[in-house]
């Protein structure tokens, strides 16, 4: 949170700002939201809850950065080439992991929807199977809910 910390202060007086100082912000959102799909892909959603402090202040500062700099023009005309592209990499990196997260959340939400939808409407069905993006099958009863291999 140290880094969050020292950006946030930046971002007040946005001459202020890095291309390293914006770089470690997007490596470190990169970083929360690649433990978070890691974590949602293995169902432990005590770490992903763990995770949302950081990864909503984070991309809070980080949308006020984007938001400002869209306005200031000069801070791109004082760094290198070869720094321009450095950013674009990496914050063309954090967009993929952020779109996989979508992904995932998309995909559990949908589930869930399902889910709640055929035991509100087929309170008598003894299983129901679903199936995620790996090939595993979720067979779902009333009683219980047992994860088989593909």
């Amino acid at each position: 949170m140290r880094i969050l910390d020292n950006i946030e202060t930046k971002v007040k007086n946005i001459e202020n700002l890095t291309h390293e100082d914006f770089l470690q912000l997007t490596d470190y959102l990169t970083d929360i939201v690649s433990l978070e799909n890691v974590s949602l892909k293995s169902f432990e959603m005590q770490e992903v809850a763990e995770l949302q402090p950081a990864k909503v202040r984070g991309c809070y500062i980080y949308s006020k950065i984007v938001e400002q700099l869209k306005e200031t023009h000069t801070f791109w005309d004082n760094i290198p080439e070869a720094e321009k592209e450095e950013l674009r990499q990496r914050t063309k990196e954090l967009d993929e992991y952020l779109t996989h997260n979508e992904r995932i959340l998309e995909a559990y939400m949908q589930a869930n929807d399902i889910i709640m939808k055929l035991f509100r409407n087929n309170k008598n069905a003894s299983e129901f199977a679903l199936y995620d993006n790996d090939g595993n099958s979720y067979h779902i009863s009333h009683d219980s809910i047992q994860r088989r291999g593909a």
